[in-house]
């Protein structure tokens, strides 16, 4: 039987709640004060505690402390009747489940009961998958993965040029720096430049320089990064929407490892070592004359294929429990672990933007969780409606909007409004950008925004 403690040193307000459930099947101990509290609680081992924050003897906010040195995971929820915002803030960051007002609701106080417990009776997962080990940033110990650190391991040390390729949000920057950290340049310079991110004009200065007057604006002469990143490794991202005219530059550099700056006479010598990536088809874009084909053959010497997370589900217990801790740290929260059930949602998910969109899932649901446990209801809409993650053009119809909006009034969401904006601007994005073939420029007119905008909004929804 289900046990409840409640501390309080109101008798009307433990007559209450014994009241309130004496006909459930759930025992509810009571104690009037502080040390009372503590005792019942050690004796009584209760699935959720109500702890009033004003006792004769002790602050329920020191009491609340005292319970989470001795059990991290039970629900606790506060009760008072002056609550301020410093209060609550306060209470929520040291752990507690859930807050309070006085004078108790009934219907309300049912609700917190029969949600705490399925927290209490879930329990974890695992706090940390056994084994968990990290390459360079890299996370994982699935076949595939396996793969990769076989193919890094082979490459990482020569000056070979590598070229990653997958879909988004599969970590292929994180590659690319592992390879960096286990090479013969480790302790020279790492510099990423975003090649879908940069105007043709711009892209060219920022890789090879310019000369003084080589175009308006350009009031002093520039090293560009091959000059910058001399003997070091340049990483270029996106390159599978470099411009041609800046593709043919690229190729005499790869070849040559010679150069001149975009209206420059003097012939610059570079020693980098270029690894690149790409979502893209190669293949298909030299087809369509957007690629060419001799830089294709020049930088596919060495590849690695990132794998997407759909094939790689053994890994998502690792990778979330590594983003939660992440999470942790950086907002300051107190999370420690999954439900049963939040963890079979994040594994049979599909994961359309792989492990960049899961990294955005548990920051969404850490911001989102109240105590210890992370539950699926803190999980975005997708995930707790598994039948509407399809990217089909009518993904969320009316009525699973509906849906979403009532099961989140049931749930006392306060961003509703931002929660519900962020479902609909996200298969917004992931339809604009389909319809574009993913090319952000033309998805950017589309939607009325600049590209830096897009791109950012893109990154965000972990689309990108």
């Amino acid at each position: 039987m289900p046990t409840l403690l409640a501390i309080d040193d109101s008798p009307e307000i433990l007559t209450y709640l014994q009241f309130l459930f004496q006909e459930s099947a759930i025992q509810v101990v009571t104690a009037g004060d502080g040390d009372a509290g503590l005792r019942a609680f050690a004796l009584a081992r209760p699935d959720v505690v109500f702890l009033d924050v004003s006792l004769p003897d002790i602050s329920g906010i020191d009491l609340l402390k005292q319970f989470r040195e001795k059990d991290q995971w039970v629900p606790i929820v506060i009760m008072t009747g002056h609550s301020n915002p410093e209060l609550v803030i306060n209470a929520m960051q040291i752990g507690a489940f859930d807050f309070v007002k006085k004078p108790l609701r009934p219907a309300e106080i049912v609700r917190l009961v029969q949600k705490a417990l399925q927290q209490s009776q879930n329990g974890l997962v695992s706090e940390t998958p056994a084994g968990e080990e990290s390459s360079g940033g890299l996370l994982g110990r699935s076949f595939c993965m396996d793969e990769v650190y076989k193919s890094i391991g082979r490459i990482a040390a020569s000056d070979e040029i590598v070229l990653l390729l997958g879909e988004s949000g599969t970590g292929k920057e994180m590659a690319a720096r592992t390879i960096w950290q286990r090479s013969q340049r480790a302790h020279l310079p790492f510099v990423t430049v975003n090649c879908a991110a940069l105007a043709e004009t711009l892209l060219e200065s920022e890789l090879f320089g310019h000369e003084k007057g080589a175009f308006t604006g350009a009031s002093k002469k520039r090293a560009g990064f091959f000059e910058q990143c001399d003997n070091g490794t340049l990483f270029l991202d996106e390159i599978g929407d470099m411009p041609l005219a800046t593709q043919a530059k690229l190729l005499r550099v790869l070849q040559e490892q010679l150069f001149f700056r975009v209206g420059g006479e003097k012939c610059i010598r570079t020693n980098v070592r270029i690894l690149a990536a790409t979502n893209r088809d190669l293949p298909a874009l030299q087809l369509s004359g957007e690629f060419r084909q001799d830089l294709y053959y020049r930088l596919n010497t060495c590849s690695i294929r990132m794998p997407p997370l759909r094939e790689r589900i053994d890994d998502i217990p690792i990778l979330a429990h590594h983003f939660l801790r992440q999470s942790n740290t950086k907002y300051r929260k107190l999370v420690n672990g999954f439900t049963r059930e939040a963890m079979q949602r994040l594994e049979n998910y599909s994961w359309p933007g792989n492990v960049r969109e899961l990294q955005r899932t548990i920051v969404h649901a850490v911001l989102n969780t109240s105590g210890h446990l992370l539950a699926e209801t803190a999980l975005p809409f997708e995930l707790q409606n598994p039948g509407a993650q399809g990217n089909t053009q009518d993904a969320y119809s009316n009525e699973d909007l509906s849906r979403f909006i009532r099961d989140r009034l049931r749930n006392d969401d306060w961003r509703l409004y931002q929660n519900t904006i962020n479902l609909v601007e996200k298969q917004l994005l992931r339809e604009v950008m389909a319809f574009s073939k993913n090319n952000q420029s033309i998805a950017a007119k589309r939607l009325g925004v600049s590209r830096p905008t897009l791109r950012k909004k893109l990154h965000l929804h972990g689309i990108l």
